[in-house]
């Protein structure tokens, strides 16, 4: 079960046609009761070489295969198609079908030290990955190297690894790429943090101290334009994401109480921000959010109706718009802005020690939220798996108003964590990262050698498609009514009834003989339309004050399936 206080209903996989399986249940379901699938490991591979290796971010191909970056001092890594350059440690790019099996693997750098922090495809089919160097001679540069310590960059490969070009960003001091957003057709934007204060291409002056930053880069490569955010003291920017007006948020955490742009009060040592720029990069407003403590923003994903949701680590027990307590030492935060940025709710995920969440958040069309890190807790809350070793990888799922689904550990008897998340099509779960565990579960191949290997694994079940359904009605009339899960591009049906029960669709009607949750007291065909073209949609309509108070269920006109029963009030 998803929470050890519900039932446990027996499953099976039964053949469904020559290529699918689907799930039977040998027991009842209460269809007013959300019904949850525990996610099980299809499989696990170890990445790497004889020394250390880590997998920090992934993304799919068309076939399900998957690409990984991350960075690595192995120099026998599997699969290499070029010779590791030089240094301490290489980036690397590598390729796995999707079944797991290493197809190509390619190093990235110089003669120094290279780290790659992201990684991200456009519709064009380039590869761009961002990080740091340390090296003047990084194969492929197109520019100069800037920095007395470290440089960022920006790297294009094809899809079977070459490398195309590649693009110092930075100035004469500490520079590092932490994230990238490709969504534009035709330009790439990266974010860090820099203590130059002569960056190439920059339009505003450094506000002080490390600054966040958002460098414009070209999908042929050279800079556009660079601009400097945040206050006198430490800024760092760790993720972007392009809202549905084309306005960039940028996340990321400051302790300067003077960040340009913002619109409240700095709170803590450091607060987590959520700042808002047009195409161009400039600021139209900055949040700072958290509590009296410690709050980092790490990743960012926005929503199908404009909000976004924001995860990263906390200390503070007071955190703006919680719906849980704290859970101690350290825990990850689940924050959701609306689509004007105020905060709608936060949540604490964790346990009794200390919880970290990676730079990987994913919104599902359901709603559903997941996200990835590492924990040190053996009381992770809605646990369905015991914990394995002192710090384990974990993913955690959470409905869209906040609520905690299920959290489950991955890993070995080892150190474990979590860095890259993404949902396929099928719905099934990539998840990658790095371990020092031989007996992690799941896995199909042996483990490389050195202090830590890159890991990649594979969950099946992992969403639940659920069609969901929400109504508001604030004064006497005006109805919000939002659902989720539904045919993407299909046809739904609102029923309306004065109160709950059962009530079976006669013949002659589309749907017949589906059972819905609704009383036949005033029963009604209250709206039919388009589902949305990802079975998700907002619709605002008037009703006489007399429709405050009855109840909405959502029928699916092409799977015949039903919602939840929501109270209109």
């Amino acid at each position: 079960p998803c929470r050890p206080d519900e039932p446990t209903i027996p499953a099976r996989f039964e053949p469904f046609d020559a290529a699918t399986y689907r799930i039977a249940f040998d027991g009842s379901v209460d269809p007013m009761r959300e019904l949850v699938i525990d996610p099980d490991v299809a499989w696990m591979v170890y990445l790497g070489g004889g020394a250390s290796d880590g997998a920090e971010s992934l993304l799919i191909d068309e076939q399900s295969g998957v690409y990984l970056a991350g960075h690595t001092w192995s120099r026998d890594f599997r699969t290499q198609r070029n010779s590791f350059h030089g240094g301490n440690f290489d980036a690397y790019l590598c390729h796995a079908d999707a079944q797991g099996e290493l197809q190509w693997m390619t190093y990235l750098g110089g003669g120094g030290d290279e780290v790659a922090t992201c990684t991200a495809r456009n519709d064009s089919g380039q590869i761009f990955i961002v990080g740091w160097t340390s090296s003047s001679d990084f194969e492929g540069r197109s520019n100069s190297y800037g920095g007395k310590g470290s440089d960022g960059y920006l790297a294009t490969l094809d899809t079977n690894g070459v490398l195309q070009w590649m693009l110092y960003l930075g100035g004469d001091g500490f520079d590092y790429g932490t994230c990238l957003n490709c969504e534009r057709p035709d330009e790439v934007l990266v974010s860090g943090g820099t203590d130059s204060t002569n960056f190439p291409g920059a339009v505003n002056a450094p506000q002080g101290g490390l600054d966040a930053f958002i460098v414009c880069a070209g999908i042929e490569g050279g800079i556009r334009w660079m601009q400097y955010y945040g206050g006198t003291r430490y800024d760092i920017g760790y993720a972007m994401a392009i809202d549905i007006n084309g306005d960039l948020h940028l996340t990321g955490h400051t302790n300067s109480p003077d960040f340009a742009g913002r619109e409240n009060d700095h709170r803590g040592a450091f607060d987590g921000y959520l700042a808002r720029t047009n195409a161009l990069g400039e600021i139209l407003s900055m949040r700072y959010f958290g509590g009296s403590g410690d709050d980092r923003g790490r990743s960012l994903a926005r929503d199908a109706r404009g909000g976004s949701t924001c995860t990263g680590r906390t200390n503070s027990s007071d955190f703006e718009g919680r719906i849980n307590e704290y859970h101690g030492n350290q825990d990850v935060f689940v924050i959701h802005f609306s689509r004007l940025g105020t905060v709608e709710w936060m949540t604490y995920v964790g346990g009794s020690e200390d919880d970290n969440a990676s730079q990987s958040v994913c919104l599902h069309s359901s709603g559903q939220i997941m996200l990835v890190g590492d924990t040190q807790s053996d009381d992770m809350p809605e646990a369905i798996n015991d914990s394995s070793g002192e710090s384990d990888a974990f993913l955690a799922t959470l409905n869209e108003q906040g609520v905690i689904l299920w959290s489950r550990y991955l890993g070995g008897g080892d150190d474990d964590s979590a860095s890259g998340l993404l949902i396929a099509p099928d719905d099934s779960v990539f998840i990658c990262g790095w371990t020092r565990s031989q007996d992690f579960e799941g896995r199909t191949n042996e483990h490389h050698g050195g202090s830590s290997d890159a890991f990649l694994v594979r969950l099946v079940s992992g969403v639940i498609r659920r069609l969901a359904v929400r109504a508001t009605c604030p004064s006497g009339g005006p109805i919000r009514i939002e659902w989720s899960g539904a045919s993407p591009g299909g046809q739904v049906a609102l029923i309306y009834a004065r109160n709950t029960g059962s009530f079976e669709i006669p013949n002659n009607f589309p749907c017949a003989g589906t059972q819905l949750g609704l009383g036949s007291n005033q029963i009604q065909l209250a709206w039919q339309g388009g589902a949305g073209q990802n079975g998700s949609r907002t619709l605002n309509t008037t009703a006489g004050p007399g429709a405050c108070g009855g109840y909405l269920q959502l029928l699916d006109l092409t799977t015949c399936g039903t919602s939840n029963v929501a109270r209109v009030e």
